[in-house]
């Protein structure tokens, strides 16, 4: 029986427990079950709910038709810890970021969520069937603002959601799941930041063109942008590098 995401709100043992972070940690699956994946807390699903659920799905859910993996948990693979650790990241990374594990999948869940639930996801492949795709996206990720980070003097814009949650660590980043950013999302943007913060459009060398072009697309909304090429993506420095070229640039 297929299972979606509801909504995410606060987690009740998270709260008990005092911590900071509680206010959207527990998923809530259409078939009543729910799930924290800050503390592991978990509740049993209801299967009267879940057979009416399949009735009559609600509204939001038929809009966007974007699902997580019904399997999903912060139950990490070895093999995933070890791919993430190649960045740095760690396994308190993950966590802090809402990424999941769908072992049916072999994937590493990176979602995007919304006021009403899950918006998009992307998936990194971790099985050995080779005709599978490294990465997949489920939903309009090109379209989505997931903005990462506390300090906003900077907006730092990246190629891919690992870079992004690299450089959030120094300023706010948001991966653009590719290159382009275009008018209609630059508009947005304009709406969603302060008019102090700096936008910065971080690519590789083989992107520098379409960065400078993004730039001047940008600055047709009085936003603040400039770039920064580099010879490869954020991920690929370390931490003191990336602060480096985010200071020196």
């Amino acid at each position: 029986m297929e299972s979606y995401l509801l909504k995410q709100t606060q987690c009740p043992a998270c709260a008990k427990q005092g911590r900071d972070n509680s206010k959207d940690n527990l998923a809530v699956y259409s078939d009543g079950h729910s799930y924290c994946y800050q503390c592991g807390h978990y509740e049993h699903g209801d299967v009267i709910k879940a057979f009416k659920g399949r009735q009559e799905e609600p509204t939001t859910i038929k809009d966007t038709d974007v699902y997580l993996p019904e399997d999903v948990s912060t139950e990490y693979p070895y093999r995933a810890l070890q791919w993430v650790s190649k960045y740095e990241l760690t396994k308190v990374d993950l966590l802090n970021h809402n990424v999941l594990w769908s072992d049916y999948y072999h994937r590493l869940i990176f979602p995007v969520f919304g006021s009403e639930g899950v918006l998009a996801w992307q998936g990194r492949y971790f099985g050995e069937d080779i005709k599978e795709q490294k990465w997949y996206g489920k939903g309009n990720l090109k379209d989505t603002f997931h903005i990462l980070g506390t300090n906003t003097s900077k907006l730092i814009l990246t190629e891919d959601i690992i870079s992004a949650i690299k450089v959030s660590k120094h300023y706010q980043a948001m991966p653009l799941f590719g290159s382009h950013i275009g008018l209609q999302r630059f508009k947005r943007l304009a709406t969603l930041i302060d008019g102090e913060t700096e936008v910065v459009i971080w690519l590789d060398f083989d992107k520098a063109k379409e960065a400078i072009k993004e730039s001047k697309l940008g600055a047709l909304y009085n936003l603040n942008v400039r770039t920064i090429v580099t010879e490869l993506d954020p991920k690929e420095y370390s931490y003191e590098e990336v602060k480096e070229v985010l200071t020196k640039n």
